[in-house]
């Protein structure tokens, strides 16, 4: 299915656009620790979606580690988690995205990287059962897909702990489109498309930047599960761009339809 993420002044206008097209929401509204840390604005904004087409929730990551050197910045990332599995319980959502929470230039052999491995699996696949949900764990400032790949290898192939790959992101590395496709393929089932112009997350309009999406959609293999594809977009109208650059390229029916390359 292909969502995007509704900017709080648009919430009205998107609504309305997403019935029309028939797709749904990815809510970053969720992925705030101010917000998680107040009982009343959660409650608030659960009302207020609760009819709404939410297929998944981009979960917290500011200045949080699954498995930090420090033990109390790892018991309030855990905290931060829960409150986030809390709320998608209430809105009966099943998917969070995650980012993966590490400093990018560890080499993947050494010794820190795999107890912070282990670590992390076994946070996210307890906290995973514990509430039914499916982790999806995005790149970010990743220049490889390395770390991503151990930190699924360690949670054994557990069906709740799944990928997100980020076009955009994946354009800031030092990896190819193709290298990011092929080595997280057998865990991936969600998606963030965006472009941008290969310096900056600019969150432009697909087709507005310099992201090869021609060798990105060519590579496309998930096998990860049922598909999802987020328009991380800013704003409604680079959202019409973009569902407009993927009908007229042709790859619109593929991603609304979750078929597999």
């Amino acid at each position: 299915m292909i969502l995007f993420q509704p900017k709080p002044s648009e919430y009205a206008a998107a609504a309305e656009y997403a019935a029309a097209a028939g797709l749904g929401f990815e809510l970053t509204d969720f992925m705030f620790c101010p917000v998680l840390e107040d009982t009343d604005v959660c409650r608030r904004l659960i009302g207020k979606f609760r009819n709404a087409p939410v297929r998944a929730l981009h979960g917290p990551f500011a200045d949080l580690n699954f498995s930090g050197g420090d033990p109390e910045i790892q018991a309030v990332t855990e905290k931060r988690i829960v409150r986030c599995c809390e709320c998608a319980a209430e809105l009966g959502v099943e998917k969070i995205v995650l980012h993966s929470c590490f400093f990018p230039l560890m080499p993947p052999g050494d010794m820190l990287y795999q107890i912070w491995s282990e670590n992390s699996a076994e946070m996210l696949t307890r906290l995973a059962e514990r509430f039914s949900v499916v982790f999806c764990l995005e790149n970010l400032l990743d220049i490889t897909p390395d770390i991503l790949v151990g930190m699924l290898k360690a949670a054994g192939g557990h069906p709740r702990i799944r990928a997100c790959l980020d076009a955009g992101h994946a354009n800031l590395s030092r990896t190819s489109q193709t290298e990011w496709n092929r080595a997280l393929s057998p865990w991936l089932s969600h998606f963030h498309l965006s472009d941008n112009g290969g310096m900056y997350d600019d969150h432009i309009a697909i087709g507005d930047g310099t992201v090869e999406w021609d060798q990105f959609f060519a590579s496309l293999d998930p096998r990860g599960g049922s598909v999802d594809f987020t328009l991380e977009v800013t704003g409604l109208a680079r959202v019409q761009k973009s569902v407009a650059w993927l009908k007229a390229n042709g790859y619109y029916d593929r991603l609304a339809g979750c078929e597999k390359a």
